[in-house]
């Protein structure tokens, strides 16, 4: 198993997000490796700091975000990308990142695009750009 540690650290003022857990899927990009495993296992992000970031989305679904709702994307966003027929739960695991960090796995970037696919579909209609 695969075990990543974030801790211990300041994210300040990135403007898309200030810490993203994004895949190499979610990005169209294809893995010709056969040993490369894409997919997270165990990410523990705790006893960091964060503040300010989110105001200036680069990723189009965290645009949408910020285009639909007004708000800054959250300080840590996962893209909710697991191996077929895998589960979510316990993948990405926090404590101590201060309140207000980020969206519960079950709000990631997949679960937000569903949430926001009306409010996506009339910026669409209108013509505006949201790269």
């Amino acid at each position: 198993m695969n075990v990543i540690r974030f801790f211990e650290n300041r994210f300040a003022d990135n403007n898309s997000v200030n810490l993203m857990i994004y895949g190499f899927v979610l990005g169209g990009r294809t893995i010709d490796d056969p040993n490369y495993d894409a997919y997270p296992e165990k990410i523990y992000i705790h006893d960091n700091e964060f503040s300010g970031g989110g105001t200036v989305p680069g990723h189009k679904a965290l645009a949408a975000w910020h285009a639909v709702t007004g708000m800054d994307s959250p300080n840590i966003v996962w893209d909710g990308v697991i191996k077929e027929g895998g589960s979510d739960d316990k993948i990405v695991c926090l404590a101590n990142n201060g309140q207000g960090t980020t969206y519960p796995a079950s709000r990631s970037l997949r679960g937000l695009l569903s949430r926001l696919a009306e409010g996506m579909k009339a910026y669409l209609e209108y013509g505006i750009d949201l790269r």
